[in-house]
């Protein structure tokens, strides 16, 4: 099922977020989210626009290389990536 978005809410949040039931609605599209298997050159881009365009210059970020199995769903050919305006993908 994997991690839980939602542990580290606190009651405060939860209520801000509009209660239980919206804080799971929102876990659960959380965990639709797809991984983005990029090129590293991509990741170094998407970390420098964050830190210069969201204000995450404070903020310590993690660059991971990762190994794909070879029955992984992945979609051929480049696509203008279906990203929100904070770059979260649903599947």
């Amino acid at each position: 099922m994997g991690a839980d978005p939602a542990v580290g809410l606190t009651a405060e949040t939860r209520l801000r977020m509009g209660g239980d039931q919206r804080v799971a609605a929102w876990t659960e599209r959380q965990r639709a989210k797809a991984l983005h298997a990029g090129t590293y050159e991509a990741a170094i881009h998407n970390m420098l626009w964050r830190i210069d365009g969201q204000a995450d210059h404070n903020r310590q970020f993690y660059l991971y290389r990762v190994r794909l199995k070879p029955t992984v769903a992945v979609r051929e050919g480049w696509v203008v990536e279906p990203g929100d305006f904070v770059g979260a993908m649903s599947l």
